[in-house]
């Protein structure tokens, strides 16, 4: 398991007992408010791809991370389709980070056509826009990072088939529609 607390990652696995937990100071930290996995994080240490394997409790997870080494620091970074299967949250952008650079990977990589790039904007940051969710960076050092659920962007409950599908196909008429319906504060 990876946890981070207190400005520190921990690796351990409660299963082996006999495993020296490391921990480490944590420069910054992405976890998913919903699966509560570590998205990213950037660390002072040394952990070997072999090792962290170890301290994966549940199999699905011992190939989850891709890491590596910049600037003095070690990075791991859950994998994206890695996340998909534990969440149905997905990252927006790989390595988007700040609410305005994230709408613009989104809006590039879903080739999404919205009249009002800044209203979304400042719906996300207001916490206001279904399907959104800002991921805060654990430590406080760095901006944010956005996960998205398709299904959590409208409410088609009472909606017809035919309206549904017209909106769900395509994306940028869909956040519109959402866009118009919520109120801001002031």
């Amino acid at each position: 398991m990876i946890e981070i607390k207190n400005g520190r990652i921990y690796f351990y696995n409660t299963l082996k007992s006999d495993l020296r937990v490391l921990d480490f100071m944590c420069l910054s930290a992405y976890v998913c408010p919903v699966c509560k996995n570590v998205l990213r994080a950037y660390f002072v240490g040394n952990i070997t791809p072999e090792a962290l394997k170890e301290y994966m409790e549940k199999d699905t997870m011992k190939y989850a991370y891709e890491m590596g080494s910049t600037q003095g620091a070690q990075w791991i970074k859950l994998r994206d389709h890695s996340h998909k299967e534990t969440c149905s949250w997905q990252i927006v952008g790989a390595i988007s980070k700040g609410i305005d650079n994230s709408v613009k990977s989104f809006i590039d990589i879903h080739e999404v056509k919205i009249k009002d790039k800044q209203l979304l904007i400042r719906a996300i940051e207001e916490g206001v826009m279904p399907g959104f969710k800002k991921v805060p960076d654990e430590i406080g050092a760095d901006l944010p990072m956005l996960i998205f659920k398709e299904n959590d962007l409208l409410d088609t409950k009472n909606m017809s088939f035919d309206k549904k599908w017209e909106l769900l196909r395509n994306l940028g008429k869909c956040i519109e529609t959402v866009l118009e319906t919520i109120r801001l504060p002031q």
